[in-house]
């Protein structure tokens, strides 16, 4: 890059890009939230995103199609752009930046690279470029072409990267190997507390998913995605005493199929209700006796390397995690003794998996001291402060 370089107390002025589309990821929120509570100044550039409850700091501009910010009210040619950034993410961008110099361009998940690339050399090319990666991007897919495409996209911009973070040490790994760049920073996604960890009323909590009081409370909460193994855990349930209820909070692609399987099979101890905002998820979370991640990592390498919000939601509420033994869920989960990891490969392994794990908890192996030291090692002031750090050290 050319260029004088900005010194430490330069790096002040940061551009953020999102294209989360359902809601603003909770890191995105506590990594900006940081930011700015650190003294720097941050303007966030989001596609069209569902923003309630957020609890972003009222101190960031937000500029997004449909809202007010200082720029003022979007026109329709930005809502157009907005509803079209699915397919053009780099006029997106580079339309809704302010013609501004910034000092550092953090770019979130591998959509926004290409982007920010190109935001660095037409409008600041004296800045550093952090890449955030949520996740091992191309290998959410089976589809080979897809994998080939976005594998071909990160490999094309990774290294314009000044930093480099993820969300755990094992993408970590494979990404130094997939690309040969530096191995990146970890920043793992706990994001800490939105709201408080105070139950709500159980009665309220009873009545979001239309069930009875009594029994097991074991929950699943984010997106109801078809490859998360939602259809062996809801058949798992069809297995288990009635007694033990499997409450799933959120929506997606599998709800139609799974509302399907319950009322097929008549399975009445499985409820859905709808999402709960993300300044009340944890009020939601704190009412629940086991925290259940079924996911697989059979055939999609994203998977199988994940540590999704959910992992560190739960520790958050003090929630005892029954989940699939996959490598960086074994790590935490295992070596904290928040829980513990199973096979799931099917109904029948899942229900006893359930019935152990609660068993255990029944038992009190998975005591309160246990999720103080977990979220000691992985709670988000740990984390918070290794983003700042990263930061200051980007401009030396």
């Amino acid at each position: 890059m050319i260029g004088r370089r900005p010194s430490v107390m330069e790096l002040r002025k940061i551009l953020m890009l999102s294209a989360h589309r359902i809601q603003l990821d909770r890191r995105i929120v506590s990594e900006a939230n940081a930011l700015v509570a650190s003294g720097r100044e941050l303007t966030l550039v989001s596609v069209p995103t569902d923003m309630r409850g957020a609890a972003l700091d009222g101190r960031i501009r937000v500029i997004m199609p449909g809202r007010t910010d200082q720029r003022g009210a979007s026109n329709s040619a930005q809502l157009l752009l907005g509803r079209l950034s699915r397919y053009l993410p780099g006029p997106f961008f580079l339309r809704m930046t302010p013609r501004e110099q910034f000092d550092v361009i953090h770019c979130h998940d591998l959509k926004t690279l290409p982007s920010a690339v190109a935001v660095l050399r037409r409008r600041s090319p004296n800045a550093k470029l952090v890449y955030d990666s949520h996740e091992l991007y191309p290998y959410q897919w089976e589809n080979r072409s897809l994998q080939a495409y976005w594998s071909w996209l990160e490999r094309k911009y990774i290294k314009k990267a000044d930093l480099i973070v993820t969300v755990n040490e094992s993408i970590a790994v494979k990404l130094e190997e997939l690309y040969q760049v530096k191995r990146p920073e970890v920043i793992y996604n706990s994001y800490g507390v939105l709201g408080g960890n105070t139950p709500v009323a159980e009665k309220a909590f009873l009545e979001h998913f239309g069930a009875r009081e009594g029994g097991l409370k074991v929950i699943f909460q984010g997106n109801l995605g078809l490859d998360r193994n939602l259809h062996n855990l809801t058949a798992a349930f069809g297995l288990l005493d009635e007694g033990m209820k499997l409450f799933l909070l959120g929506t997606g692609p599998a709800e139609a199929s799974l509302r399907k399987l319950i009322a097929s099979n008549n399975i009445r101890n499985v409820f859905l209700g709808a999402w709960a905002p993300q300044d009340r998820l944890m009020a939601y979370l704190a009412q629940a006796d086991l925290g259940v991640i079924p996911y697989l990592g059979d055939s999609l390498l994203n998977n199988l390397y994940c540590t999704p919000n959910k992992l560190f939601e739960y520790i958050e509420a003090s929630v005892p995690i029954c989940a699939s033994d996959l490598p960086e869920l074994r790590r935490v989960i295992r070596g904290c003794r928040v829980g513990d990891v199973y096979p799931m490969a099917g109904p029948e392994a899942i229900a006893e998996a359930i019935k152990d794990c609660a068993t255990r908890r029944l038992r009190g192996e998975f005591s309160e001291e246990r999720f103080r030291e977990a979220r000691a090692a992985y709670g988000w002031p740990r984390q918070e402060e290794k983003l700042l750090r990263l930061y200051d050290q980007l401009a030396e």
